[in-house]
């Protein structure tokens, strides 16, 4: 069980001539396995063996109130920050309406699985009256990358403006750019997106458009542009390449429609691992009608479709979830590698057929056939390499 290592509060009471009554209060603790105290609350967090919380208030001519909480770790689930340390300060003058706060949150290192570790991320705040500085910063030595970011963040009686400001951002050893333009203004009638595009010298992600509360209309944009897929390899341990291009838009005429969205995508000489998959093309729309989402999805190698899927996609629904049609034209098995590789390995040969699938993306039903040729395995329980041709049927 936890246990309570260190308590101390103190308190002062005292007149001053100059500014009349001053008082201070302070309170220091340290608990050590402070989880076993959130389990019976069953929050899913744990902290550290050893955990120190301290506090002050003072009250003369000015209000300062401060806290400081540290520990050895955080996890949520199966994510870690080591050493974090969260410091928050206030302050008001008794004859003011300006009120000074801040805060730094910082962590040594972050480890999420299936991804490379971050390091040294802080994240800090600064609000005074109706301007709030806000700056991150992380790193990712693995993928030699950097991001310090700064924005600023201004209140009036009628809007909240949000604007990145020149930072430093270095991904795969590239460096990257804001638009100096960018701007995001909230208001009762809804957000206006305007210029908030990420850049470097071939590639570029954007978003502009109106997010309306009321009777306007909302029409927003997602493009890429040329966009290197070795990015993935910030989240993931996979290599990825490719380019990317596409557009997306999210609309509906009034507030009380369904939003609506279609776009479509191309992803250029996308390798997964040692495999080279080729071009994907694809589009997608939502029907607010029938409630599903429409996608048609085509895998091109060497100017000939391997694959080619279409359908649908009901997600209010609690079975029959899958309305979707996949053709094989001498599709490389080596492309399902990725997916089986716990129990399969070195998987070769080709794929021709159709297959009908159904049910829930759980619990899908596959009704069809396919005929595979010169297929081989290697189980990796058996460790054995297995040989097969033919055709099955799936019903």
């Amino acid at each position: 069980r936890g246990k309570l290592e260190k308590l101390q509060i103190a308190s002062d009471n005292m007149i001053m001539e100059d500014s009349g009554e001053s008082y201070s209060f302070d309170f220091n603790a340290e608990v050590s396995d402070i989880s076993s105290y959130l389990d019976s609350l069953r929050i899913p967090l744990a902290l550290g063996k050893k955990t120190t919380i301290e506090s002050t208030f003072r009250h003369s001519k000015n209000v300062n109130v401060s806290l400081y909480i540290s520990t050895d770790s955080v996890a949520i689930k199966d994510k870690v920050l080591k050493e974090p340390n969260l410091e928050v300060y206030g302050s008001k003058g008794l004859s003011s309406q300006s009120v000074l706060s801040c805060f730094l949150f910082t962590s040594s290192r972050q480890i999420y699985p299936g991804m490379p570790d971050t390091v040294v991320l802080t994240f800090e705040g600064v609000w005074f009256d109706n301007r709030i500085e806000l700056s991150t910063e992380v790193s990712q030595p693995e993928t030699v990358s950097d991001i310090q970011l700064s924005s600023k963040m201004e209140i009036t009686s009628d809007s909240l403006t949000l604007k990145i400001l020149p930072s430093y951002i270095q991904i795969l050893e590239d460096n990257w750019a804001f638009n100096p333009a960018n701007l995001i203004v909230i208001k009762k009638e809804g957000v206006d997106i305007l210029n908030m595009e990420i850049h470097d010298e071939s590639e570029s992600i954007s978003m502009e458009g109106i997010y309306a509360y009321e009777s306007l209309p909302t029409q927003i944009k997602v493009a890429t542009k040329n966009l290197e897929m070795d990015k993935v390899s910030l989240f993931s341990n996979e290599a990825v390449a490719g380019y990317l291009d596409g557009n997306f838009n999210f609309f509906r005429k009034f507030e009380d429609d369904p939003f609506k969205f279609d776009g479509g995508f191309e992803l250029r000489e996308l390798t997964y691992g040692t495999l080279d998959v080729g071009d994907v093309r694809g589009k997608s729309s939502w029907d607010p009608v029938g409630l599903s989402v429409y996608s048609k999805v085509e895998v091109e190698r060497k100017n000939i479709s391997e694959i080619q899927a279409e359908g649908y996609y009901f997600p209010s629904k609690k079975e029959n979830q899958l309305d979707l049609e996949v053709q094989f034209a001498q599709a490389e098995l080596k492309m399902a590698e990725s997916f089986l590789k716990e129990n399969f390995d070195d998987i070769e040969g080709s794929v021709s057929g159709t297959l009908q699938i159904s049910g829930t993306p759980k619990d899908p039903k596959v009704v069809g056939s396919c005929s595979f040729e010169n297929g081989a395995l290697t189980i990796n329980y058996l460790n054995t390499r297995y040989n097969f041709n033919g055709r099955v049927d799936l019903d």
